[in-house]
């Protein structure tokens, strides 16, 4: 019997970890993206800056 509570915590811990694993991966991606198009602003933004001078 405590076999099989013990594994069901194990099964119950894993999928909270999977869980956590894929929101982490989300938050990543995420932040990822708006790191990518904050660069692209910053280098449209020097570019024009160039071409005024």
């Amino acid at each position: 019997m405590e076999k099989v509570n013990n594994e069901d915590r194990l099964n119950a811990i894993a999928v909270e970890l999977q869980s956590l694993f894929i929101e982490f991966e989300n938050i990543y991606k995420d932040s990822l993206e708006k790191m990518n198009k904050m660069t692209e602003e910053i280098d449209e933004k020097l570019s024009s800056d160039e071409e005024n001078e």
